[in-house]
């Protein structure tokens, strides 16, 4: 049958399509209509095989329904069936075998990933595999976290949490975590599984692990299935957190609360995995109680203490349910009306009533600001200035802190205390603690002078809040009104710290978050909070574990290299080469976001000979009162304020000397290795370097029309008939400034095609110093070198201290010994141990008296001793950390005035 495709039919698929019968005899066969009884074809036997006829009959049968499968090659077939799997070959075509079909257009199209097989190692002690993994949130949270740490144990599943505000507090925070699990449940870490993020694999954290004996094993990078219990545990702390705070609609900077309460619950939870227990219960072998269990974000009632209100007021204050303290015994409620969290147990709840009502979801956008409520205008606020607090919100205000600086009410059981068998571990942070410090009076009321209490006397400005003490103040009737002078106020009373604290490594003492934050340009926040989350390395072994920082010292060397820095060179005899090393900085847009990591080669011009290798020098800083008094004027007569940066600024700079040096440490094996490095540009650290770089930039600026100013020869006018352009320079950072906007915009284009300067916008951080401006003023404040200082001593886990000296103070004479005490040698008078610390710390101290005059009296009695600092001048400076970690974004306020008369203060 010449139309037939196939030369095998079924049977069986031809009786049931033409619903026919099929009968067979020993020479011949045919199949016959059920219904009509018409053959609708017929063959006979040829060997041991029926074979159909040429018949009419046959040729009348649809071809759809004669045709079966036939033999073919597997490839074609799998070729023509678009590439399937071979199990759906076989089913469909059972009579080809498709053993080995190895088609390499399926290799390419659809590879993918193998399969990964659950672990065959069976950890049977708690502890003896702890996985872990970082989150990155997509804001700040109210107590200034942007990532959070959980640490997972394997047998167990039980789960800590620990909120961070930058990647590089991962390390403390294992080994924190490290410590806990030895004391509290006398077990070791045996593997530790990661991904393979930077965070994990610095040399600090290597070299710890090793000292430990911990294995750790890290996932393959782009696999992050290998680390997958920490990744699915992210996802299901994020799930449990996400509907809760939908389910109450809570505002979004609430999600470090709400992460920690699901880590809470999440270990309270039997699942499946551990055969129906909680990770409580197989961690600590007892059953969790649940009865003290209540909906996150629902309204609450919080006791107020008796001696804090009077009897015709309210007796609770309305708080939402933020979750539960392990370091307290209470819940954790926060008070809106005024921005402070609260741990107490004399709790009442309300469990069918949020907080925030869910149909007024648009209204919440304000209140997920973050890193802490803010103001919509810092001319509302401004408004309000002079403004005291009556009596009732002064004593409103004292409240009794602990050592933690949370509002507490009374030391009460925790309802979940019976439930844990040791101590919970501050690294769980599931009571991240915030609080509203009290408001000093800024009428200068006398108040407790107790220098070890949380919390400094300063002059503030208070909010329009409603007198919570009740309604005296509308009884009362107005005092006289007072004469106020008409001359415009310069105080910086209305910058005012926020006494917002967050947990800071869950230290018993936190850093205070940040100063003013509800009075700042929002813009100003977000400045602020991204140089917070910046760390910078001290050496090049620190910089090498992270990506950008190697990038860093790349385009350094490159830069070098191109410029024609050096030449390889055998050291002659009778000379030396000068060390070398390297400081990392980041370099900031006027939005916060960095420009760029930068990374420096300095030489250790200390160690240069006068005379041998240089003659004569100049100090290219512009002096400190000048770059006041260009801000004053910017401030005062409304001129822009912009900076530029020069890369590679010394570079440009001709030697006229003889210099050797030795290679960049780190780099000693590919770069002149076995010999020195001989200096023809002037590098950052040499004595000469400022004035060689100095001649270069200021024959342009002359030549460009800049008169050099003769009591600051780092100061540059320009004057047209338009007005004045202002060049400051310091090192390698320019302010350009004045009121010529057109001279400015052609200054900087001239500067840039003059040389390689990138220009970094408006004046916003500049020597560690940062700059707010705003309509009103200019506030100028060293938080984060401060919270640097901090963080380089150790003492940002210190309570603060209320003053800079202790009250009383008074000189300590060396061999001055209290009565009782004569006869025997004082311990305060002994030689402090570490002089070039002291001397290093207090030099610092200095610099930071440019915006805090506060401390002058202070720094300066301690820096009298730098010679044989003794152990009493030691504490004295400790002191002094100790007041900066009460107040670390104090700053100066200053104020615009009409005209720009010289104004006097005195202190």
């Amino acid at each position: 049958m010449p139309e037939f495709t196939s030369n095998l039919v079924s049977v069986k698929k031809a009786t049931t399509d033409l619903n026919c019968y099929a009968i067979f005899g020993p020479n011949i066969f045919h199949f016959q209509d059920i219904e009509s009884g018409k053959v609708l074809g017929e063959g006979s036997t040829n060997g041991d095989l029926y074979v159909f006829e040429d018949s009419p009959a046959a040729k009348s049968t649809p071809l759809s329904c004669q045709s079966c499968y036939a033999v073919s090659p597997n490839k074609l077939w799998h070729d023509r069936l678009g590439h399937p799997h071979a199990r759906a070959l076989e089913i469909m075509l059972p009579h080809v075998v498709f053993d080995h079909l190895n088609c390499e257009a399926c290799i390419l199209g659809k590879h993918c990933k193998t399969v990964f097989p659950k672990s065959a190692n069976i950890y049977e002690k708690c502890f003896d595999l702890v996985h872990s993994d970082v989150w990155t949130a997509p804001c700040l949270s109210r107590d200034n976290h942007r990532y959070y740490v959980t640490f997972i144990d394997e047998k167990s599943k039980y789960t800590w949490v620990t909120l961070l505000a930058s990647k590089d507090r991962v390390f403390d925070a294992f080994v924190n975590f490290e410590t806990y699990v030895c004391n509290q449940f006398n077990a070791k870490i045996k593997v530790f599984r990661s991904d393979n993020g930077g965070e994990y694999t610095s040399h600090k954290f290597k070299d710890h692990l090793a000292r430990q004996g911990i294995m750790h094993e890290t996932s393959c990078p782009y696999t992050p299935q290998q680390n997958g219990v920490a990744e699915r545990k992210n996802r299901h702390l994020m799930e449990v957190a996400r509907s809760m705070m939908f389910n109450t609609n809570v505002p979004r900077r609430f999600w470090s609360d709400a992460v920690t309460a699901a880590c809470y619950l999440i270990n309270r939870i039997p699942t499946r995995i551990l055969n129906d227990s909680s990770p409580f219960e197989v961690l600590n072998q007892t059953r969790p109680s649940i009865d003290h269990l209540r909906v996150f974000g629902f309204v609450c009632f919080v006791l107020r203490p008796g001696g804090l209100r009077d009897k015709l007021e309210a007796k609770s204050t309305k708080c939402m349910f933020l979750g539960y303290s392990t370091t307290q015994k209470g819940y954790k409620c926060y008070d809106f009306s005024r921005n402070r969290m609260i741990v107490s147990r004399d709790v009442k709840f309300i469990e069918h009533q949020g907080y925030h009502d869910k149909k007024d979801w648009g209204s919440l956008k304000d209140l997920a600001r973050s890193p802490s409520d803010r103001a919509a205008s810092l001319q509302h606020l401004l408004s309000h200035l002079g403004n005291p607090p009556t009596r009732r919100e002064e004593q409103t205000e004292n409240v009794e802190t602990n050592q933690q600086g949370v509002e507490t009410t009374e030391d009460q059981p925790n309802p979940n205390r019976g439930n844990t068998q040791a101590t919970p571990n501050p690294m769980e942070n599931t009571d991240t603690i915030e609080h509203t410090q009290p408001e000093p009076n800024p009428l200068g009321v006398e108040q407790d002078h107790d220098h070890d209490e949380v919390g400094r006397t300063e002059d503030v400005v208070h909010k329009d809040h409603h007198d919570e003490a009740g309604h005296e103040a509308e009884t009362t009737p107005p005092p006289p009104p007072l004469r106020r002078s008409t001359r415009r106020r310069f105080g910086p009373e209305h910058w005012r710290e926020t006494r917002v604290y967050f947990n800071n490594q869950a230290v018993a003492h936190p850093t205070q978050a940040v100063c003013s934050l509800d009075l700042l340009p929002t813009a100003h926040q977000a400045f602020l909070g991204k140089l917070d989350t910046q760390w910078i390395p001290q050496s090049y072994e620190e910089a090498k574990g992270s990506r950008e920082w190697l990038g860093a010292v790349d385009d350094e060397v490159g830069a070098m290299e191109r410029n024609r820095t050096w030449d390889e060179a055998d050291l002659p005899l009778g000379k030396k080469a000068v060390s070398s090393r390297w400081l990392f900085t980041i370099k900031y847009l006027s939005n916060g976001d960095i420009e760029r990591y930068k990374a420096r080669l300095v030489a250790r011009g200390f160690t240069q000979t006068y005379g041998d290798d240089f003659t004569e020098t100049f100090a290219l800083v512009a002096k400190l009162h000048t770059v006041r008094v260009v801000l004053s004027l910017a401030t005062n007569l409304d001129w822009e304020l912009w900076q530029m940066d020069v890369k590679n600024a010394f570079l440009q700079g001709e030697l006229e000397e003889e210099v050797y040096m030795t290679p960049p440490p780190g780099l000693e094996d590919s770069i002149a290795p076995g010999k020195v490095l001989r200096l023809r540009k002037a590098i950052y650290g040499l004595k000469q370097s400022p004035r060689a770089w100095y001649r270069k930039l200021s024959c342009p600026l002359e030549q460009k029309g800049f008169k050099r100013s003769e009591a600051d020869h780092t100061l540059f006018t320009v004057q047209s008939p338009r007005g004045i352009v202002v060049v400051l320079i310091y090192v390698d950072d320019l302010i350009i400034s004045g009121n010529d906007k057109e001279g400015i915009l052609e200054t900087k284009t001239y500067l840039k095609a003059t040389f390689d300067i990138k220009d970094l916008g408006e004046l916003k951080y500049l020597l560690g110093i940062e700059v707010c401006r705003c309509s009103e003023g200019l506030f100028l404040s060293q938080r984060k070198y401060t919270l640097d200082l901090l963080n380089e001593t150790g003492t940002a886990g210190e309570k603060p201290a209320k003053t800079p000296l202790a009250d009383g103070y008074k000189v300590k004479q060396k061999g001055e010994k209290k009565d009782k005490e004569l006869g025997k040698e004082d311990p305060l008078d002994k030689p402090y141990a570490h002089p070039l610390q002291y001397r290093r710390l207090v030099g610092k101290l200095i610099y930071l008296t440019l915006t805090r005059p506060e401390l002058w009296f202070a720094v300066n009695q301690v820096s009298q001793y730098m010679q044989k600092p003794t152990v009493y001048h030691w504490n004295m400076v400790e002191r002094i950390l100790r007041y900066l970690k009460g107040s670390p974004g104090q700053g100066i306020w200053m104020g615009k005035n009409e005209n720009a008369e010289i104004v006097g203060y005195c202190y």
